[in-house]
């Protein structure tokens, strides 16, 4: 939220993401398919809930979801196949990668190139199709993976300012007090959820055993940073290409937590294919 009177952004969200956000309804699947679960086994007597006067159960609702998921959130790296899917062409910007929302209120802010889809890969990887969730995160390792944080926003995208500071009060109304907090500044939470999903869906290009050797190239940076850290801990976000952000807490919990997931993956994960 823009906090700057000069540079006119205060109080204006400046990533609204107001549709349906990708890692939202990643989310809601699994939950409503954990409930349907819970319900099947007699944990719950609650079968479903009602919407517009109809019982909609657990399992309806989760299949619904997972029936529409991919023609509604998928981007076609073929623009024929537009029409198989919900696509405005002339506000697609990189194709082959998933929306990060669907019905956002101005239309281009779905077709962002952002890693919150890899949290749905994450919780939900069911509802992905596999070889299309594998491209997309080709192209999130290509273009928005850093040093130990992942962009938040594709550099090709004109809204990309990568470099956070909240004491800079200026008229530039795009990063005056922070504004751009969530418009490419290297967050580390995220390259967690990355790294997870890359293995639940490895590259065409590698086989599983080379996809682990990847992930415990990069799980090493962050034993690195630790050790580098004073505060023995991982920070919050970087700057571009890692660089270090004055205003990043100095220790982060989800950083570390979600790390700490993907060394849980790397013992037990088994091979998806």
């Amino acid at each position: 939220m823009g906090e700057s009177d000069w540079a006119g952004n205060r109080g204006v969200p400046a990533t609204p993401r107001d549709g349906a956000a990708i890692e939202i309804v990643g989310l809601a699947a699994a939950t409503v398919r954990w409930l349907s679960e819970l319900a099947d086994s007699g944990v719950i007597e609650k079968k479903g809930v009602f919407f517009q006067s109809e019982m909609v159960t657990f399992v309806q609702w989760y299949h619904r979801i997972r029936s529409n998921f991919h023609g509604a959130f998928w981007v076609p790296e073929n623009p024929a196949e537009d029409a198989d899917f919900m696509i405005k062409r002339d506000i697609v910007n990189v194709r082959g990668i998933y929306k990060d929302t669907v019905w956002s209120g101005q239309g281009w802010p779905d077709y962002q190139l952002r890693p919150n889809q890899c949290i749905a890969m994450v919780v939900a990887p069911e509802i992905f199709d596999s070889k299309s969730a594998s491209r997309a995160l080709d192209k999130i390792q290509k273009r928005l993976m850093g040093p130990i944080g992942m962009k938040t926003l594709d550099p090709s995208d004109l809204a990309y300012r990568p470099d956070y500071d909240t004491t800079a009060d200026t008229n530039e109304y795009s990063t005056s007090k922070g504004f751009n907090y969530h418009q490419g500044p290297e967050w580390v939470w995220p390259q967690g959820f990355f790294l997870r999903a890359r293995l639940r869906f490895p590259s065409e290009d590698s086989n599983y055993d080379e996809t682990k050797a990847f992930v415990w190239q990069v799980v090493h940076r962050y034993r690195k940073a630790l050790f580098d850290s004073p505060w023995g801990g991982l920070v919050e976000l970087t700057n571009s290409e890692g660089k270090v952000c004055e205003n990043s807490c100095n220790t982060q919990a989800w950083s570390s937590s979600t790390i700490l997931e993907v060394l849980d993956d790397l013992e037990n994960l088994e091979n998806p294919k």
